[in-house]
C-alpha cells in the first residue's frame, strides 16, 4: 500500500513537469546569450571602427594646428600693414582719425591734385576701394574673435584636456567606446562560460529521462 502511495505520489509530481520547464528555460536563456553574442561582435566591429575614426581625427591635430599657426601669421602680418599703412596715412593727412576717413581724404586730397580733375566714374571707383579697404580692419578683428582664436582654443587646443580631443574625443573614448568594449567582453565570457555550466545540468536532465523511461518500462511489466 506504501509503496503504490509513494509511486502516486510520483506519478503526480512529475505530472508538474519540472524538467520541461527547465529545458525550456535553459534553451531561451542560452539563445538569449547566444543572440547577444553574435550582436556583440557587431557592437565589438563598431566600436573599433569609431576608436580607428578617433584615432585617424587626432593624428589630424597636429596638421590641423599648423594650419591655425599659418592663418594666425598670415592674419598678423596682413594687420601690420594695415597699421604701417594707417600710420602712413596719418603722417599724410596730418592728423590721427579713423582709418576709413584717413583713407577717403588721403584719396580725396590726391584727387584734387590732378589738373583738370577727373571724371565721376573715377571718383566712384575711389570711392569704392576706400570702402574696401577701411573694411579690412573690421575683416581681421572678426576673423581673429570667430575663427582663429576658436580654432586655437575651442577646437584644437594644445591643452589635451581641453578643446575637440579633451570635450569630445577623449571622453566618447572614456564613457563610451571603453564601456562599452567591456560589456561585450563580458557578454562574450558569460556565453563561453553558460556552456560549460550547463553541461551537467544537461547530462542530470538526461540521466532523469533515462530512469523515467525504465520507471514506464516496469510500469508496463518489461
Amino acid at each position: 500500500v506504501k509503496m503504490r502511495a509513494l509511486v502516486a505520489l510520483y506519478e503526480e509530481l512529475e505530472k508538474a513537469g519540472l524538467d520541461a520547464v527547465v529545458k525550456a528555460s535553459l534553451a531561451v536563456f542560452g539563445g538569449a546569450l547566444e543572440l547577444t553574442k553574435s550582436a556583440g561582435s557587431f557592437v565589438s566591429a563598431g566600436i573599433k571602427a569609431v576608436d580607428a575614426a578617433v584615432q585617424n581625427v587626432e593624428r589630424l591635430f597636429p596638421i590641423a594646428r599648423a594650419g591655425v599657426v599659418f592663418v594666425e601669421g598670415l592674419v598678423g602680418g596682413l594687420a601690420k600693414q594695415v597699421r604701417d599703412l594707417q600710420q602712413a596715412l596719418t603722417e599724410v593727412t596730418g592728423g590721427a582719425r579713423p582709418f576709413t576717413d584717413a583713407a577717403g581724404k588721403f584719396f580725396s586730397d590726391l584727387l584734387d591734385k590732378i589738373p583738370f580733375g577727373v571724371g565721376a566714374n573715377v571718383r566712384d571707383l575711389i570711392s569704392k576701394l576706400t570702402a574696401l579697404i577701411g573694411s579690412v580692419p573690421t575683416f581681421i578683428d572678426n576673423l581673429n574673435s570667430n575663427l582663429i582664436a576658436p580654432l586655437r582654443s575651442d577646437w584644437f587646443s594644445d591643452d589635451d584636456t581641453k578643446g575637440l580631443k579633451g570635450n569630445l574625443l577623449e571622453p566618447v573614448r572614456k564613457n563610451l567606446l571603453r564601456p562599452a568594449e567591456a560589456l561585450v567582453l563580458q557578454v562574450t565570457t558569460l556565453a563561453n562560460d553558460w556552456q560549460t555550466a550547463i553541461t551537467p545540468i544537461n547530462r542530470a536532465i538526461a540521466q532523469r529521462d533515462e530512469v523515467r523511461n525504465q520507471i514506464v518500462a516496469v510500469q508496463a511489466g518489461k
